[in-house]
């Protein structure tokens, strides 16, 4: 990508600028150390009695206090502090004024510039022709015409040129001195500089598809999602569980944590190693549940923030501009259009840890942190936590993938309401790191909560265990509203002696039951050994939803007379005492007065003897 850079000076002597590239050799008898815009170590000199002092040891101290300062980046950021506002020249068509302020950049450097400085952006209309240019076939004219919009103009698209501009930190060498005795390390020339003037530099690039703030957090997503890639290699070796024999899955485990160390979680790897049962590896659901684990220990160790390092130092982001070429006597000539000083075409003084496109927040700068300390920094942050639930590992890994993925970014969406923006919600995924405590493992959209949807059940049941032709059967019939809604019920009875409504437009509350309770009495003739009948509810809540349920009861018939062991509890022995005393028929058990059951079987306690004439008397009918 071309780079065109315009120098700014902060001194106002005729001295020629020369730009020096970041790092330079210090004077002394040391190798030539580059400027590192990496977190270094620290050393700073001491000065002693009879020291003899070269000026080796003077730029010592001055790199030691440059290095001290540098480290602000890291405290608080870097980026745009105050001013270097970006405006048209009211002169120049084809300048931009760039207005005194300070920034950082991401090496630590202070950029001051001091007065407003005019910024000569005319090569920016200077196409690059390629070697075959003149070769070109000509448009046939097919080709619909694009044209950009600015404000309420309408431009050919091939005659705007869009660059973003950016600040960037230099030195100057300045106030040069005669030399009044030569270096033992090295040749020096006869004048050298006294002075290094702190400078900066105005670069343009052209403008990439994506602002730099989308560009970077894309980067950073696609790091933060190289931390499942245990799961899908995992997959990939071992598509099917079944067939893979146990030991292949640990030796596999153990080569891919001695390729990618684990972080926190240390233990994992003893328990790999001390798994007695090769099986184990067979079972995806404790497959998944060692895979879970590691992804968490990888994302924990990706979601530290670091102490960054430039890759490229580019400069500060101060503006995009949009630039009209127009052609003069075969020679173009460049018109700005508009400038736009704000992010995402303008750094701020922020840090770098959490990368997010405009408008938007990386949560996953909470991930592996404890609800309690994350609860407060999202209010803080006017973060609204729709829901928290516990996170369950999947029982196959396929499931686990999908689980462990949602959008990290969290912002504004486009409604109003009471001249305020509506924020999105989120859902707080907790999970029980034995030993560890309850840990935030994703805070995702609310499509995470599940699905609150209506239920109904029912139940039927009767108080005898069995029934004879002729007698009177007890039913209790319970419905229960088992979601979360209110329900309007329809409940209908399917029986031997026909179909009954018993509730036309039943309405329950949530949790809420109703019972329904009514005897039948059975025909004097049954040629069927078991009475089946059914209940069926239907019904809907507020939204319309639909709820049904229905279940089914069975009870025994017997035909032949009722004997005395027909009587829950009631033994043989027992009933032969009865028969002694005169009691030999169930209909003659159900008209015996208590106390002279006491009399013939004292052992047995009263409210046993109840139970027993309570039962002779409904298999009595």
């Amino acid at each position: 990508m071309a780079t065109t850079s315009v120098t700014i000076s902060t001194s106002q002597s005729n001295h020629h600028a020369q730009h020096m590239a970041n790092g330079k050799c210090q004077c002394g008898c040391a190798p030539c150390q580059q400027t590192c815009c990496q977190l270094d170590c620290i050393v700073q000199p001491r000065f002693f009695s009879g020291q003899l002092l070269t000026d080796q040891d003077l730029n010592v101290l001055l790199s030691w206090a440059q290095d001290k300062l540098r480290l602000s980046r890291y405290r608080h950021g870097w980026g745009v502090v105050c001013g270097l506002e970006v405006h048209c020249d009211p002169k120049y068509p084809d300048k931009v004024i760039v207005g005194p302020g300070y920034a950082i950049d991401c090496c630590g450097d202070d950029i001051v510039v001091c007065h407003d400085a005019s910024v000569d952006l005319s090569a920016v209309c200077r196409d690059e022709q390629g070697p075959c240019a003149e070769w070109k076939q000509p448009s046939d004219g097919a080709t619909a015409i694009q044209k950009t919009q600015i404000g309420d103009q309408e431009i050919l698209a091939d005659r705007v040129r869009v660059i973003d501009l950016y600040i960037r930190y230099q030195t100057e060498d300045s106030d040069p001195q005669l030399v009044m005795s030569p270096s033992a390390c090295r040749n020096s020339s006869r004048c050298e500089p006294t002075r290094t003037r702190e400078s900066s530099v105005v670069t343009w690039r052209k403008a990439a598809v994506t602002d730099p703030m989308t560009e970077a957090a894309d980067r950073w997503v696609d790091a933060y999602d190289e931390t499942l890639e245990v799961i899908r290699r995992f997959r990939q070796m071992f598509p099917r569980l079944a067939g893979s024999v146990g030991e292949e899955v640990r030796s596999w485990f153990l080569c891919w944590i001695e390729k990618h160390p684990l972080h926190q979680f240390c233990f994992l790897r003893s328990q790999i190693v001390e798994t007695k049962n090769p099986d184990d590896f067979e079972n995806e659901a404790k497959i998944a549940w060692l895979l879970f684990w590691m992804v968490q220990d990888y994302r924990n160790a990706f979601l530290r923030c670091e102490c960054f390092g430039c890759e490229e130092n580019i400069g500060v982001p101060l503006a995009r501009i949009w630039i009209q070429v127009r052609d003069n006597s075969n020679k173009p000539i460049c018109r700005v259009l508009a400038i736009d000083p704000y992010p995402p075409y303008r750094r701020p003084l922020s840090r770098e840890c959490w990368p997010a496109p405009l408008g938007k927040l990386n949560l996953a700068q909470f991930i592996g942190r404890r609800w309690q300390e994350v609860c407060r920094e999202l209010d803080d942050l006017g973060v609204v936590v729709s829901g928290v639930m516990d996170f369950v590992v999947p029982n196959t890994l396929a499931e686990l993938e999908r689980a462990l993925v949602c959008d990290p970014f969290v912002g504004c969406v486009e409604e109003w309401s009471r001249d305020a923006p509506t924020r999105e919600s989120r859902v707080v995924e907790l999970y029980d790191f034995k030993g560890f405590g309850r840990r935030v493992v994703g805070i995702c959209g609310p499509e995470r909560l599940p699905v609150e949807q209506p239920g109904v059940s029912v139940t039927k049941t009767s108080i005898e265990k069995s029934a004879r032709p002729g007698q009177k059967v007890n039913y209790v019939i319970t419905v229960k509203n088992t979601g979360k809604t209110r329900l309007t019920l329809k409940v209908e009875e399917q029986s031997l002696t026909g179909d009954v409504v018993l509730a036309e437009a039943l309405t329950l509350e949530p949790e809420a039951t109703r019972d329904f309770k009514y005897v039948v009495t059975l025909p004097g003739e049954i040629t069927t050994r078991v009475i089946k009948n059914s209940v069926r509810v239907t019904g809907k809540d507020p939204d319309g939803r639909t709820v049904s349920a229905q279940t089914s009861h069975s009870l025994p018939v017997s035909t032949r007379e009722a004997v005395l062991t027909d009587i829950t509890g009631l033994t043989t022995a027992n009933a032969d005492r009865l028969k002694t005393a005169g009691i030999g028929t169930v209909e003659s058990l159900a008209e015996t007065p208590i106390e002279k059951l006491q009399e013939i079987i004292p052992r047995i306690g009263v409210e046993k003897l109840r139970e027993w004439i309570n039962e002779a008397k409904k298999l009595v009918g």
